[in-house]
This record gives structure tokens, C-alpha cells and sequence, in this order.
């Protein structure tokens, strides 16, 4: 095991000791010579490891995946100098609070190596939110909202079936109830009667004629309390029924549940804006229906497993859907601070379910491989913009810079609809752009490094600078178009991240020396 001898060639394959003997057997005119023996030591040799250096994170990013290699081949280990900063679980670093540790990328070597060590920095940027530890996994603050309902503006008849779908969990909500409101909010009447924490129904719309309707979700306690109450944003209206109007309409047990609103962006006209609110949940867009088995997972929350990086939306239909990209789920979400950590033999127990689709209406997409760009409608249907006068007259002048690019294999997840055509109206007028013209956006130039909390003038221009290259900050209200703030917020900080990673940067949302040089130039 320490060395092998060929004639007169010794070959070492290991550390250790060994005994060389050399000896003459002797012939016809000579004796046999005594055996000479010679000790040989072969020391261990030292190893390197190669251990990349690590970018600083927010509080509150996902766990990532470390990696390092030594030149003994033997596996590598890693732990943390401070694990109130970030705890070490294999390969897998979790942030725990902010400040600076060290990872440590460790071989303990073996019979043929010496031991090795490589450190690299670790930091971890204050969460924008604030706070200074995470908080150890339980469940989260009671919520109640509703997942498919009515459409904004939508006018319904009196008798109607309008399928209602909702959910609520959190801190000691064991149940729900829906209520409506035809006075703007004054008094409120019982739509769906204390019922489980999620579900769906078709609630037949009573027989009052008001343009104010609205409804509300609360999540009640065992003892049938409203521990939280949450107002739907869609006022609709209903007409009653003239007296001669005919019986009343069956009752919803007697045959299944109507379908969720169907979104009128899927043929003819098409609006982002009404593609989004007909599509307002996961649910809704993959048409998920509770299961008659027992479910793992509370519907519509999302959750991941500790020690893994990867988040999933729990269903109505009580099964895990993956996110195939962070564009897809910023689609749906602001951020990952709702995301709820269950155990690895708790993932295991909930059963995988399709992937999640773009949001309709927020991007735009095409295919790697074809040049045609497409809006997003329910259900994953493309609808091809054939003219880019189709395109500005759906999403704006910018409309190139809210396209995103699908691999083949997430393109196979959706479905080819009808296309959309220009109607003509505003085309005329604005010179026909080109890429290239719409690229040549003037960019300011940012002269220092701008992180959240921080205010000034710069902060504006930032926030002027990703409403104009396709990440908005939001559609109407402080930070949209025309109304950017000079506070560096919680959405010019998510808006910035996505910015940094179409451009390949580290998506830190701060700008940062490296985002600067990229933008200023």
C-alpha cells in the first residue's frame, strides 16, 4: 500500500512505511548473499481547495448551494463561524440574520493526505424590512381572501351561479365565511356559511339590484370568531328579477359547480389589465379543483423544504406546482416573504402537480427558436401580437422591454390561441419604432451606490430608469410612471433584482458598482 517494486524501479502509491529488502539467490559459483533491507518513508501530501469567493445576500433571500473541489479528489465539507448569521446543512447555507460569517470549506484528509482548509467571507445585507434574526418556522399571521370570484365591473342577473373559491389559514384560523355587500360596505349578508378553511361554491346572487356589490373573506376560529377579514377589490353589479320572472333557480347542491368566470382575453380584444384580473390566482389560471383525498399542504400558500432552495404553490387540488423560473413566480408574487418552510418527509408526503404558468397579462414571451412574440391569456394560451403596432396598442410604446424569453421546453407547457391584430387606432399617429429605436432609451448616470432606506434625487431617476426599460414598479400610485419617489422602497429593490437578472447580474436589488457600470453605460 506505500510502494510496488519492478525490477529495480520502486513506484510509490501511498503514505506510510514501507521495507525495500534487496537479495542474490546466488548461482553455481556463489553462496546466496544475505537480504539488505532499507526502510522507506513516504510523507502525505498536501492538498488545496478551491473554493470561490461568495456575493453578499439580502435577509430573507432563499438558501443557496455552495460548492468547492480539492486537488486529493476526496469530498469537501462546509460550515459556518457564526451561525446566527448563516447555519450550514450539507451544501446547503441558510440566512438567519444579517452581519458578516465565515464559510468554511474544510478536507480532513486521509492515510494519503494532509488536512486543508480554505475560508471565504460571508455577508448578509439588512433586509429592507427590517429585523435582525429570522424567525424560527411556525405558522404564519391568520389571512382570508378569495381566490375566484366575480370580475371587476362584471353585471350579473339575479339567480345567477357565480362560483366562489377561497382560502384562509394562518395563526388559530380554523374555518371561513364570505359575506356581500350591497351599500358600498354599510351592512354585510352571509354569501357561503362558516365552512373549511378553503374550498369552493357556487353561490346563486340574490335577488337586489345595486352596482356596489362586493364581498369580503374572514377567517374564523374554532369558536367561530373573525380573527381576520379581508375585502375583495371587485365591485360588480346585480339586476334583480322583473315580478314575472319564473321559480327560483335550483339549488347549487343538486348539479356541479359552475366554472370560474371565463376571461374574455381569450378570443377577439385584448387587455393585460382584464387578463389579470379574470386570472387572479394559480388556481383559477390551471383550473384546480379540490381532490377527494386527503391534503398535505394549506391551499395557496407556498412552501419549501428545509435544505432545499426550491419553492412550490400548494394547490386546490392539495398538490405542490413548481415555479420553472423567478420570472414566473415574480409574476404572481412580490417576494419570498409569505413562504412557509415544512419538513423534508412533509414535501415528500404532497404529490407533484404541473408546473406554474405565467401570470396573463404581465409579460410578454416567445420561444428561443421562433420570432414571434406572444401575450399570456388563462390557462397558458398564447396569443400571437402579429404587427408591432398590435404590440404597442396592447402594452405601450415599451412593449419590447416586457418580453421574455421561454426555452422549447417550458414553450410545450402552453397552448397556441387566436392572434391578436391591431385595430389601427393610435398607430397611425407615432412613428412605426424599431428595436433599435426603443433601446435608445437615454439612461441617466448614477454617480454613487444606492441601496434601500436611502432618499435623494438619484433614487427618482432609478426608479424613472425601470418604469422606461420594461420593470415598472407598479401600475398606478407612488412609483408608477409619472409618480417615482426619491425613497428607495420595497419595489424599486424587487424591480431592480429582476433588472439585474436579465442583464446576468447578481440580483442583490442595490445598485451596486457592477449595476452601475452596466446601466451608466
Amino acid at each position: 500500500t506505500v510502494a510496488t517494486v519492478a525490477g529495480s524501479t520502486v513506484t510509490v502509491v501511498g503514505a506510510g512505511t514501507a521495507t525495500v529488502t534487496a537479495s542474490q539467490a546466488g548461482n553455481d559459483d556463489y553462496n546466496a548473499a544475505p537480504d539488505v533491507e532499507r526502510e522507506l518513508t513516504v510523507a502525505k501530501d498536501d492538498q488545496a481547495i478551491s473554493f470561490a469567493a461568495l456575493d453578499s445576500r439580502i435577509y430573507g433571500s432563499l438558501s443557496f448551494e455552495v460548492s468547492a473541489t480539492a486537488t486529493s479528489g476526496l469530498p469537501v465539507s462546509f460550515a459556518s463561524s457564526n451561525t446566527l448569521i448563516a447555519t450550514v446543512s450539507g451544501t446547503t447555507v441558510t440566512v438567519v440574520g444579517t452581519g458578516t460569517t465565515t464559510i468554511i470549506a474544510s478536507q480532513a484528509g486521509n492515510d494519503d493526505w494532509n488536512a486543508a482548509s480554505t475560508e471565504r467571507e460571508f455577508s448578509v445585507i439588512q433586509d429592507p424590512h427590517g429585523g435582525t434574526r429570522a424567525a424560527p418556522p411556525g405558522p404564519p399571521p391568520p389571512y382570508a381572501y378569495l381566490l375566484s370570484g366575480p370580475a371587476a365591473g362584471a353585471a350579473y342577473s339575479a339567480g345567477d351561479g357565480l362560483t366562489l373559491s377561497w382560502n384562509s389559514g394562518g395563526a388559530g384560523v380554523t374555518g371561513s365565511r364570505i359575506r356581500f355587500s350591497v351599500d358600498g360596505g354599510s351592512s354585510w349578508s352571509e354569501a357561503a356559511g362558516a365552512g373549511p378553511t378553503s374550498g369552493s361554491v357556487c353561490w346563486t346572487l340574490p335577488d337586489v339590484t345595486s352596482d356596489r356589490v362586493q364581498l369580503r373573506t374572514e377567517g374564523l376560529s374554532s369558536g367561530g370568531a373573525v380573527l381576520v377579514s379581508t375585502l375583495d377589490g371587485a365591485v360588480f353589479s346585480v339586476s334583480g328579477r322583473p315580478p314575472d320572472d319564473g321559480p327560483e333557480a335550483d339549488d347549487p347542491e343538486d348539479g356541479p359547480l359552475e366554472s370560474a368566470t371565463a376571461d374574455p382575453n381569450l378570443t377577439g380584444a385584448y387587455s393585460p389589465r382584464s387578463a389579470e384580473d379574470a386570472t387572479r390566482s394559480i388556481d383559477v389560471d390551471l383550473s384546480l379543483e379540490p381532490p377527494a383525498s386527503e391534503v398535505h399542504c394549506v391551499s395557496g400558500s407556498l412552501i419549501m423544504s428545509i435544505g432545499s432552495s426550491a419553492v412550490y404553490y400548494c394547490g386546490a387540488d392539495g398538490r405542490r406546482h413548481a415555479f420553472p423560473n423567478e420570472r414566473i413566480f415574480f409574476s404572481w408574487f412580490e417576494g419570498f416573504d409569505d413562504v412557509i418552510t415544512v419538513s423534508a418527509e412533509g414535501m415528500a408526503r404532497i404529490p407533484l402537480g404541473r408546473s406554474v404558468l405565467y401570470r396573463p397579462g404581465r409579460r410578454m414571451v416567445k420561444v428561443e427558436s421562433d420570432p414571434r412574440t406572444y401575450a399570456v391569456a388563462r390557462g397558458g394560451t398564447l396569443r400571437w401580437l402579429t404587427t408591432e403596432c398590435a404590440a404597442r396598442e396592447t402594452y405601450g410604446d415599451d412593449w419590447n422591454r416586457l418580453v421574455d424569453d421561454l426555452s422549447v421546453a417550458l414553450f410545450s407547457e402552453y397552448a397556441i390561441g387566436e392572434p391578436i391584430v391591431e385595430s389601427g387606432a393610435g398607430c397611425a399617429a407615432v412613428p412605426e419604432p424599431v428595436l433599435e429605436a426603443a433601446a435608445a432609451v437615454s439612461a441617466p448616470t448614477f454617480p454613487r451606490d444606492l441601496s434601500p432606506g436611502m432618499v435623494g434625487e438619484d433614487v427618482r431617476a432609478l426608479q424613472q430608469y425601470l418604469n422606461t426599460h420594461g420593470f415598472p414598479l407598479a401600475d398606478s400610485g407612488p412609483g408608477s410612471p409619472g409618480s417615482e419617489t426619491d425613497m428607495y422602497g420595497r419595489l424599486t429593490w424587487l424591480r431592480l433584482m429582476e433588472l439585474q437578472r436579465s442583464l446576468g447580474l447578481t440580483p442583490t436589488g442595490l445598485l451596486d458598482p457592477p449595476t452601475r457600470e452596466v446601466i451608466n453605460s
